[in-house]
């Protein structure tokens, strides 16, 4: 993979989820592109994203209730990746489905005609920490089997305040 940023199309509404994702992602070194930081005021909205789309090594796609609901700008920008996709192969373009909110698959046929395998997720840190791995697998950034060397440094865990150990 390169070091073209990552691209990830969501809903404004899914801000907090996304940036769980973007920090999750940019702790493994993933350069990521996400339009709350890189849009300004004044922007050309369309051809900014349209490059961006361009520039980017792969596409993560967050698929939530609010994305069903607000699907105007997550389907443009599907748009846009999977003629990408078409254009490079999809090797070498990777457009990566992050349901979320305990969707199922059935709702990827809303955003594609030729359906790629999703990853499901949620905000709980035991679910994110335990399904990160995937979209690292997604990336190319991690083998499937390496599951075992997945970290808990997203799992929140509760301090201990003594601890007994009896022999």
């Amino acid at each position: 993979m390169s070091n073209a940023p990552v691209f990830i199309s969501h809903t404004s509404r899914d801000d907090d989820f996304v940036r769980q994702l973007r920090e999750a992602l940019e702790k493994h070194q993933i350069p990521i592109w996400v339009d709350s930081r890189q849009l300004a005021p004044g922007d050309m909205l369309d051809s900014k994203i349209e490059k961006a789309i361009e520039a980017s090594s792969a596409f993560l796609l967050v698929i939530s209730k609010n994305s069903l609901e607000h699907p105007r700008w997550v389907k443009k920008e599907t748009k846009k990746a999977a003629a990408l996709q078409a254009e490079r192969g999809a090797e070498r373009y990777r457009i990566v489905p992050v349901l979320s909110d305990g969707l199922g698959e059935d709702v990827l046929e809303l955003f594609f005609e030729n359906q790629p395998v999703a990853v499901k997720i949620s905000p709980d840190p035991a679910d994110f920490q335990e399904n990160f791995n995937q979209i690292l697998v997604a990336l190319g950034k991690r083998l499937p089997d390496d599951q075992s060397q997945v970290t808990n440094q997203y799992a929140q865990t509760e301090q201990v305040d003594e601890l007994v150990l009896t022999l």
